[in-house]
């Protein structure tokens, strides 16, 4: 063979190949763009599916709060301010406060028999029917027999009853910390009641506490 055409048929080798390494290079850059192309699509897919609506739970109904002697007395004193300032005051129809003749002689008769009772009498009465009243007794009594760890339980007993804010029932629990040694406690105890009522009582009892002196 001729030279020159041995020299064709190489150049028309090379020429092949080179096409051939074009068309699987074009294939690649074909493929990839393919995929570049879904690839950017698929945020696109993803954004405009609809967001899942989660249920919502209802609100839970918050407890009306009262103003009543205990250890944690600061947080219910603020619960209770905040609570008492956002709630509209509705106007209250009269009543009549007074009492008949039989109903004021019952309710005396009531609380003389209850005062002149003995102590193991009341805590039976008040295990078969408790009252807030009842258990207000039972702490002063138990405070005046000189039991103050006795009076400061029968005092948080009767302030677990409700019944809203009870002066007697502050006094006792507050002399009895008093008693037990704790007098920062009983002096912080009447400042938070001095804060949302005030009392003569009160303000005397705290004056006495802070002078330190003894406090029948």
């Amino acid at each position: 063979m001729h030279r020159y055409e041995k020299t064709y048929q190489r150049w028309k080798r090379y020429k092949r190949k080179k096409l051939i390494k074009k068309i699987i290079l074009l294939f690649f850059v074909a493929v990839l763009a393919i995929l570049g192309l879904k690839f950017a699509q698929l945020p696109l897919q993803i954004s405009q599916k609809s967001p899942k609506i989660e249920p919502t739970l209802p609100a839970t109904a918050t407890p009306s709060a009262t103003l009543m002697p205990s250890l944690d007395f600061e947080s219910k004193l603020s619960s209770i301010a905040a609570q008492n300032s956002k709630k509209p005051k509705k106007p209250k129809k009269q009543k009549s406060t007074k009492k008949s003749p039989r109903a004021a002689a019952n309710t005396l008769s009531f609380d003389i028999r209850s005062k002149s009772q003995p102590l193991p009498k009341l805590i039976e009465k008040f295990e078969n029917h408790p009252t807030k009243s009842l258990a207000i007794l039972i702490a002063k009594k138990q405070y005046q027999k000189g039991e103050y760890k006795k009076a400061l339980h029968w005092s948080m007993r009767a302030s677990d009853l409700g019944g809203g804010k009870d002066k007697e029932n502050w006094i006792i629990f507050a002399k009895s910390l008093y008693k037990l040694g704790k007098r920062q406690e009983a002096m912080e105890v009447l400042q938070s009641y001095l804060r949302h009522e005030d009392s003569a009582q009160i303000r005397s009892l705290l004056h006495a506490m802070q002078q330190g002196k003894s406090i029948p």
